[in-house]
């Protein structure tokens, strides 16, 4: 059984966790084996990474030491806090170790996004959710066509589905299908594992919200279309705003003095967020939303590219093949876009 262990200086003097108990239920619910740690330790041991598939680790240190057992077991490390000095990055690089880091604001909240992260790699698929989500370029183009009555062309559907089919090819390294059933099966039958149709409906999801933000930037008649999307994205934006302040009040009004404390990097956080998220409601004002998700699927080129120079992974022929068959779905699409 996939097996998590939480650092103990996640519990507040009272013996209560930090995380919501919601999010603690998330491993009940699927079949998890979560614990805190024994003892309240200054540096995680190799006896301890040894028990665990998972740590959840706040103030502990994770050392090469930590790491270096024959018996390790753990296979990623979630680090909730300001930065990650505490863990020696080289050493997970070199063990294969997954290493993941939260800023420390809205503490609780974050925490829930972590756990979910532990949740899909003990599926062992979530590269394989990941890609599936990029299904959202078809799902755009169905919902364009039946929300905005804006058809893609055939040509541009082509497109899309040889982008997605490149996609999927990259993600094979990552199915749990792959050395059982064999590079076509998985890729044929790799939609019906659980991860997938978490993929698949996340997709579904993320394609309606593009298709109500390009409605949204066209309703508003301008003639400039870009203001159109800057006016959409402030209303957005402000609406988000105000639903977590709403939230933080209402169940977590202590950290509102943490996210205060953390204004200059939240700052540069935000506006480089804000910045990319222009970029997308001006693509999609300007564009139909299927053709702009389409090409937002690029990022898994760079993503392969990152993985081959900074960290060395040997690419598999399927990833290749699959970010040529990518890059061809993207050129036939910039090609065919209208």
């Amino acid at each position: 059984m996939f097996k998590v262990g939480i650092t103990r200086d996640t519990q507040r003097a009272d013996g209560t966790s930090i995380f919501d108990p919601a999010a603690l239920e998330i491993f009940t619910q699927a079949g998890l084996d979560a614990e805190f740690l024994a003892d309240d330790v200054k540096e995680v041991t190799a006896a301890q990474a040894a028990q665990y598939d998972a740590l959840c680790v706040f103030n502990p240190k994770v050392t090469a030491a930590t790491l270096a057992g024959a018996d390790r077991r753990v296979k990623i490390i979630a680090r909730m806090g300001v930065g990650y000095d505490s863990v020696d990055v080289a050493a997970c690089t070199a063990n294969g170790v997954i290493l993941t880091n939260t800023p420390d604001g809205v503490r609780r909240p974050v925490a829930t996004t972590i756990l979910l992260l532990i949740l899909a790699l003990s599926m062992r698929n979530f590269v394989v959710a990941t890609a599936y989500s990029k299904t959202e370029a078809l799902q755009a183009a169905a919902f364009g066509m039946l929300i905005l009555a804006e058809p893609v062309s055939t040509a541009g559907v082509a497109a899309i589905v040889i982008g997605t089919i490149g996609v999927l090819l990259i993600s094979l390294k990552g199915s749990a299908r792959l050395e059982q059933d064999g590079a076509l099966k998985s890729f044929l039958f790799g939609w019906m594992e659980k991860s997938a149709l978490i993929g698949i409906g996340s997709g579904a999801l993320f394609a309606v919200s593009a298709i109500g933000f390009r409605a949204a930037s066209l309703s508003l008649g301008e003639d400039v279309l870009p203001l159109a999307a800057a006016t959409t994205l402030v209303h957005a934006i402000v609406l988000q705003i105000a639903l977590m302040l709403v939230y933080l009040l209402w169940r977590e009004p202590g950290e509102i003095n943490r996210v205060i404390a953390a204004w200059r990097p939240g700052l540069v956080v935000g506006f480089a967020s804000a910045a990319g998220s222009a970029g997308w409601f001006t693509a999609m004002a300007l564009m139909t939303a299927a053709y702009v998700r389409m090409l937002g699927m690029s990022e898994m080129i760079f993503t392969f590219l990152m993985s081959y120079l900074v960290f060395r992974e040997k690419p598999s022929r399927t990833e290749i093949i699959g970010v040529v068959v990518l890059l061809a779905g993207i050129l036939l699409g910039l090609a065919v876009r209208k």
